[in-house]
């Protein structure tokens, strides 16, 4: 049985010399070697490639701004910044949690305002306790209620405390400043709504936070103008007082 040999492609012949230079049939056309043929196949295929390249772009332009011309070309596609990997939903789940705490607050007896606050306390990725400004008693902060009554003998090292409001720094004697229980509780990371619009504690509670080694946040930017808009009014009252409301 006569062995077929191994399928080679053809050699290039290519007419040499080119331009203007007269033609000559002796001399005109010339057989590449292998080596040579296979340098100039690569070269002819990346010039195809480059040139596809090109006009595939052009192309997709033009696509583009037909369908913007039409009203086709829609903004609702998922930007890379918009794409939030678990943590970022984690978050946004609990500060919502912590929003819907603060909408249960009620107005308080001298019908002065007063801040509407929620918080959560989570660890693990399991919510331990939530609460919301005057739960239990009239004037009774929400991270009070959350760590302080529901969780008096809970082991909290570690946990995240989404807040509604920037933690306080000062309260009337005998009452504790709640940004100093937050610390005594050796909580990992507390997650703030919006800071407190009371010109005594605005900052000042996320930075004794931080000086504690405390990583501090802020809750996503939608949640946080729901934070906001819920505080619309004591915030107003904090600007038009120089002072707030505790």
């Amino acid at each position: 049985m006569k062995m077929l040999r191994k399928w080679r492609a053809p050699q290039f012949i290519v007419m040499r010399p080119s331009g203007n230079t007269p033609y000559n049939a002796s001399t005109g056309w010339n057989r590449e070697d292998e080596q040579r043929t296979n340098q100039l196949l690569a070269s002819l295929s990346k010039r195809f490639m480059e040139g596809l390249g090109l006009e595939l772009d052009r192309v997709v332009g033009l696509m583009h701004v037909l369908m913007a011309r039409q009203g086709r070309l829609q903004n609702d596609e998922p930007r890379v910044s918009d794409v939030k990997g678990p943590a970022e939903l984690e978050d946004h789940k609990f500060a919502k949690m912590a929003i819907e705490q603060a909408r249960k607050c009620v107005p308080e007896s001298d019908e002065q305002p007063r801040p509407r606050v929620g918080a959560v306390v989570v660890k693990d990725g399991k919510v331990l306790g939530i609460g919301y400004r005057g739960e239990t008693a009239p004037g009774d902060h929400a991270e009070y209620v959350a760590m302080e009554m529901k969780l008096k003998d809970a082991t909290l090292t570690g946990a995240t405390v989404y807040t509604t409001l920037e933690p306080c720094t000062t309260r009337n004697h005998p009452k504790i400043p709640f940004a100093e229980r937050l610390i005594e509780r050796k909580v990992k990371r507390v997650v703030i709504g919006m800071l407190d619009p009371d010109d005594r504690i605005r900052g000042f509670g996320q930075m004794k936070l931080r000086t504690a080694n405390i990583i501090t946040d802020l809750f996503p930017s939608d949640v946080m103008s729901e934070a906001e808009e819920l505080n619309r009014e004591f915030t107003r009252f904090c600007i038009d007082n120089k002072t707030g409301a505790k």
